[in-house]
């Protein structure tokens, strides 16, 4: 592996804006051995790198979701159960199994599950998104925060939503994006391209981590998305960007009387 994601896939320009291929950045098995090594301190290094920004966006998607009482939801791409925990909090008779691949990141997200005393509403689970562990129209919802573009086949990945949606249920996906031009765009890309990937390399303990963070939200396709989701059979198909763009909140819903998508 390169010590420089950038200069391997992206010639001699460390700031090009999208990879050639982005599945070629890390193999699977790759990106499990960074989040293992990644998870003692990730949401540390999360909270120090985006200055705090990250809580705010949690807020916003965990007030947006409004599920309805007594709701089983499906949190994928769980990580350390940040989002898992604030939906508990938010809404008290709300329950989450959350799905991740990453065992490390697991084990941490239980440890502060029982630390929140919340064992008997969140059931974490390890497991492939690609193939979720869940019966088919078994969840009222679907969240997953930061998740989507670390996943090969994006289209499987929905697919499997909706499949384990029961009708009539929401899938709500928040992922990281490119602010436009302007002022705000500017510094923020400074601050991405420059700034983030030195620091956050150096928090992380890697010499890609960060560089692949930054890669791999340039190659996320924020515009086209939407469309992604809705031609996984979702209706109601929408995006709503917050904080000058700097994130993205995705929803689709399950048409009531669907069944599983087609194969």
């Amino acid at each position: 592996m390169s010590r420089r994601l950038g200069h391997l896939f992206y010639g001699g320009n460390p700031l090009a804006r999208g990879p050639r291929e982005v599945r070629a950045l890390l193999s699977n098995p790759q990106l499990q051995a960074m989040f293992a090594r990644m998870a003692g301190t990730y949401d540390a290094q999360n909270r120090l790198l985006s200055m705090g920004i990250d809580r705010h966006w949690r807020a916003v998607f965990v007030d947006a979701l409004r599920p309805s009482a007594g709701s089983l939801v499906a949190d994928l791409a769980a990580g350390t159960a940040e989002i898992a925990i604030a939906v508990c909090r938010r809404y008290p008779s709300v329950r989450i199994v959350g799905v991740d691949q990453s065992p490390a990141m697991l084990r941490i997200g239980r440890r502060k599950v029982a630390a929140a005393g919340l064992t008997e509403r969140i059931a974490l689970r390890e497991g492939d998104l690609r193939r979720l562990p869940l019966d088919s129209a078994s969840v009222d919802g679907i969240t997953m925060c930061f998740g989507i573009r670390n996943v090969e086949d994006r289209s499987l990945v929905l697919r499997e939503c909706f499949r384990v949606l029961r009708p009539g249920g929401h899938i709500a996906i928040m992922e990281t994006t490119m602010p436009g031009g302007g002022a705000v765009g500017g510094v923020y890309r400074w601050y991405f391209d420059r700034l983030m990937p030195l620091f956050g390399n150096l928090l992380s303990r890697t010499d890609y981590a960060y560089d692949y963070l930054r890669l791999s939200i340039y190659a996320f396709p924020a515009e086209r998305f939407r469309e992604e989701i809705a031609s996984a059979g979702f209706v109601e198909a929408g995006a709503r960007p917050i904080t000058f763009a700097t994130a993205t909140i995705y929803r689709g819903t399950k048409p009531r009387g669907a069944g599983a998508p087609a194969a």
